[in-house]
């Protein structure tokens, strides 16, 4: 939706628009994987949350699913008793680590972030290029409400998107 709501104001046609919504699924669905990897495997400080809390939580991420999917039964039941229970501790997050590691659960989830990243890339290439001169004025004019939109983190890549689907 705000990569679309950007094509509205970038004045883009019907085509580029779906093409926008596409990728801004696309990119969704991305963003989404890496934050149940990070969630799970990242760092607290960069991540400004505590690694773990989706499975404290018992959110319902592809891990979490894949997880079950795979799990014996005798370790199915054990993740029962760690998923959703907020007071687990280090120990019970490193054995779910260890299985989503040794049931290829990791190695799924990372083969299937990369292929969106590169569905994301492609569609990227695709989107036509605006000239030098149109940009400040498109950018003036759709800049931030389509900041606030895009702009999930302050990485480098939403503020690209940002010059790039404003720029179509």
């Amino acid at each position: 939706l705000p990569l679309a709501a950007g094509a509205l104001l970038a004045g883009c046609g019907p085509r580029q628009r779906e093409e926008l919504e596409s990728l801004g699924e696309c990119l969704g669905i991305l963003f989404q994987l890496r934050d149940d990897l990070l969630g799970l495997f990242g760092d607290e400080r960069e991540l400004g949350k505590p690694v773990g809390s989706d499975v404290r939580e018992g959110k319902k991420t592809i891990l979490q699913g894949r997880l079950f999917a795979r799990a014996p039964e005798a370790t199915a039941a054990r993740l029962r008793d760690i998923f959703g229970n907020p007071g687990i501790g280090e120990a019970e997050l490193a054995f779910v680590r260890a299985q989503v590691e040794e049931l290829g659960v990791l190695a799924e989830v990372q083969e299937l972030s990369a292929g969106y990243a590169a569905e994301a890339r492609r569609r990227i290439e695709g989107l036509p290029r605006a000239r030098a001169e149109d940009r400040g004025k498109q950018i003036v004019r759709a800049d931030v409400p389509f900041v606030a939109a895009v702009s999930v983190s302050p990485g480098t890549l939403a503020r690209g998107l940002v010059v790039l689907v404003v720029g179509v």
